[in-house]
């Protein structure tokens, strides 16, 4: 099984981190749903099959597992990777495929 790896610079305190796959841009509506909690409006801003960046007024719990559901998707499930003031990273518990990350991507995009 062949891996990739990108090194991408981040703005939440990182100098760079390693990545499976590279991130697009978006601006999403969306919502994340926390086991046992009601769901809460986020906005999606960036996306790749493995995960998602969010951004939110409310908070979300590091490790918690959870449901994001994206535009034209079914609930997705995942944890929350990291937190920090009014974003949060959910790593998917299963790859989204190549072509619905692209088709999200491209209703959803600011690159």
């Amino acid at each position: 099984m062949q891996t990739r790896s990108t090194s991408v610079a981040t703005t939440h305190g990182h100098d760079s981190e390693r990545r499976a796959e590279p991130r697009r841009g978006l601006d999403a509506a969306a919502t994340f749903r926390e086991r046992g909690r009601s769901r809460q409006d986020v906005n999606v801003t960036d996306l790749s099959p493995s995960g998602c960046r969010v951004s939110l007024k409310g908070a979300l719990i590091c490790g918690e597992h959870g449901w994001v559901t994206l535009p034209t998707l079914a609930p997705w499930s995942g944890a929350v990777a990291w937190r920090s003031e009014g974003e949060a990273g959910v790593a998917f518990d299963q790859p989204l495929h190549d072509a619905v990350a692209e088709m999200i991507a491209i209703r959803h995009g600011r690159d």
